[in-house]
């Protein structure tokens, strides 16, 4: 190892596989949000200023299908360096909403996603 740390885009050591994905709701602590599904949720990432908006909107379609543009609101930072992405879509599953924050993670783009 060459001892620098490799930092997931959340602030915390980076791990292969995210958090709660293997854990089962009870074995997750009681403070986690509890999503009920189907339901309405949004992604958001944000990365360098048109490096982000086309990935991410691929990524997510790669799971759940081609995406509505009105769906979509990117803005860009004051200095117009990053721009942010949110998608609003609806979710069958915790294994779609899972899927896609996995293929933001691997992004080299995508510099922070929530």
């Amino acid at each position: 190892m060459s001892g620098e740390r490799d930092d997931d885009k959340r602030g915390g050591p980076r791990s292969e596989v995210p958090e709660q994905s293997a854990a089962t709701p009870s074995e997750r602590s009681a403070g986690a949000p509890q999503i009920e599904f189907p339901t309405f949720y949004t992604f958001k990432a944000m990365g360098l200023a048109g490096a982000v908006r086309d990935r991410v909107l691929q990524m997510v379609a790669e799971v759940l299908g081609e995406v509505d543009p009105k769906a979509v609101t990117v803005r860009l930072s004051s200095a117009g360096k990053y721009e942010s992405v949110s998608v609003h879509v609806y979710l069958k599953t915790e294994d779609e909403r899972r899927r896609i924050y996995e293929s933001f993670h691997r992004e080299k783009a995508i510099v922070w996603y929530c």
